[in-house]
């Protein structure tokens, strides 16, 4: 390939890079050093942490987050937690901002998740300047993960939102 087109299409490439990304678009981001930090527990033991933080990107709110699972849970348990985390929603103030964790990367279970990189969504929400030091609040809501058996005999495994990491580091 000549020269002169290999300059034009890195060129092509260097200023796709730059452009604005269109709201709604996932993007690929690294954690602050102070994300919110939450999570549940399964009752068959173990459970999910999720990690987010909130930040402006070409003036609109770009939402980061993380989230992990633990490694040593039930067997009734593996597999669920992309359903877990699908029904996640993150509030600021009264206003929900997204819903569905599934944009967000997994990663391994931590003490920390700062500087964690992470999957991010851009919003089509203008960012304002109090959004800098608001609290996000995110929730999983409770849910049944699996049912056993019947009657007396029925045993059911849920998942609860704790308000606190639940994967833990092991």
């Amino acid at each position: 390939m000549p020269t002169s087109k290999l300059i034009t299409i890195a060129a092509a490439l260097a200023l796709a890079s730059c452009a604005p990304v269109p709201p709604g678009q996932s993007v690929v981001s690294q954690l602050s050093s102070t994300p919110m930090l939450t999570g549940g527990t399964f009752s068959s033991g173990g459970g999910i942490s999720v990690a987010a933080d909130l930040r402006e990107r070409d003036g609109n709110t770009l939402v980061c987050g993380v989230w992990a699972e633990s490694n040593n849970q039930s067997i009734l348990t593996k597999n669920s937690a992309n359903r877990v985390v699908s029904k996640g929603v993150i509030f600021l103030n009264s206003e929900r901002l997204v819903q569905n964790f599934l944009f967000m990367k997994k990663v391994d279970p931590a003490q920390s998740y700062a500087g964690k990189e992470a999957g991010c969504r851009l919003l089509d929400r203008p960012w304002q300047a109090n959004d800098a030091n608001a609290d996000l609040l995110i929730r999983i809501p409770r849910q049944i993960i699996t049912c056993e058996g019947r009657g007396l005999r029925r045993f059911c495994v849920t998942f609860d939102d704790q308000g606190r990491p639940g994967a833990g580091t092991s």
